[in-house]
């Protein structure tokens, strides 16, 4: 039995080729879900046309998580759920709980993913960390991501790392279990699948600029939000521009209306959060993106899409002479990007053997 657990749309995205595999074989699976973004997620579960009977909630929420003080009050909540309340929630008459012996299924760097991995262990299952090993080596940047990385790792028992520093930096930390190398994110297979089903109607043609940040390191921060405020605009007096408006972007920009008002003056247009199998479709139209999310990076490194990031560092790795530029929230190297963003356009990469096909071989051999 396969039991995966996720969170946020961001994560059951990256999980989603995994899924895909584990259905085709008719492998037995199911999803537990920790309440972070309800909204989101269920959303992007009824995108991938998956029903009830798989989605295991183990805390109800009413709403996505938009401020700090939110998600450490559901974190707090979370985490004190027992073992006995754990497969209480997860069970049903024709699904059992978690046994030994089973994987639990964790991805990425979120607070979502550190209860996952602590479920599966207070569960006695066997923790699979997918997009396992990825540093920066600052526990302060990304925050709380790279500590929940480090943790992570510590709990789990089957890593599998996209990068040969990963598979190392697994290795220097002496993390107990196997340690597999994946040839890359499983994003790029999430993305390949999404293409190949039809885009929305609504997507314009012609050249237009994407801008997706919404991360809580970014927006809980002044100085970056100065930052990041900076780049829309230059960017909306240079280029046509749309606004992905995640919950936590909105609630942001309600607080800025003239900031807002600047925006759309420049002829900025918002765009609603969008199932992933849409945005990609957006995403690959578009000239350029300015984005915070290392998903969006693996994302536009895979298409050859010019990418902004807004970080002072990033866990997965710049490819050399690749589509995607680090800001460091240096005027100099924003202002370059705007200017030209054409400049950094490449080829769309082709993949030899798929990471999900690699981790699904592994969790089933």
């Amino acid at each position: 039995m396969l039991w995966f657990s996720c969170g946020t749309a961001a994560e059951l995205i990256k999980l989603y080729p995994i899924l895909q595999r584990a259905e085709r074989a008719k492998t037995p699976w199911a999803m537990a879900f920790t309440g972070q973004s309800p909204g989101a997620c269920v959303a992007q579960w009824q995108e991938f046309g998956y029903g009830s009977e798989r989605f295991r909630p183990l805390l109800h929420r009413d709403a996505d998580l938009r401020r700090a003080r939110e998600a450490a009050s559901w974190f707090a909540q979370a985490l004190l759920l027992s073992k006995k309340q754990l497969r209480e929630r997860l069970a049903t008459a024709a699904l059992p709980a978690p046994q030994k012996g089973d994987h639990f299924i964790v991805h990425g760097d979120t607070l979502s993913t550190l209860l996952g991995a602590t479920f599966g262990r207070r569960l006695g299952a066997e923790v699979a960390h997918v997009e396992a090993g990825l540093r920066t080596g600052s526990l302060r940047d990304p925050f709380p991501e790279e500590a929940n990385r480090t943790l992570v790792g510590q709990l789990t028992r089957l890593h599998f790392a996209p990068t040969q520093k990963a598979v190392k930096d697994l290795e220097r930390e002496r993390v107990r279990g196997r340690i597999v190398f994946t040839h890359g994110n499983t994003q790029i297979d999430a993305v390949d699948e999404a293409l190949a089903l039809p885009g929305p109607a609504e997507v314009p043609e012609g050249a237009y600029g994407l801008v997706n940040v919404h991360r809580f390191e970014t927006l809980i921060s002044e100085e970056r939000k100065r930052a990041v405020k900076r780049t829309m605009l230059r960017a909306s007096e240079l280029h046509p521009l749309v606004v992905v408006s995640h919950e936590q972007t909105q609630a942001w920009v309600e607080t800025e209306p003239q900031f807002r008002a600047d925006l759309e003056k420049n002829g900025a247009r918002w765009l609603g959060r969008q199932p992933f199998i849409r945005f990609v479709h957006w995403l690959a139209r578009a000239r350029f993106i300015v984005a915070d999310s290392a998903g969006n990076q693996n994302e536009c490194e895979h298409l050859g899409i010019p990418c902004l990031l807004l970080r002072h560092r990033t866990e997965a790795p710049l490819l050399e002479n690749g589509s995607v530029v680090l800001s460091r929230f240096e005027n100099d190297v924003i202002e370059q990007f705007l200017t030209n963003p054409d400049s950094l356009r490449r080829e769309r990469q082709k993949v030899a053997d798929k990471p999900s096909d690699i981790i699904y071989r592994e969790l089933t051999r």
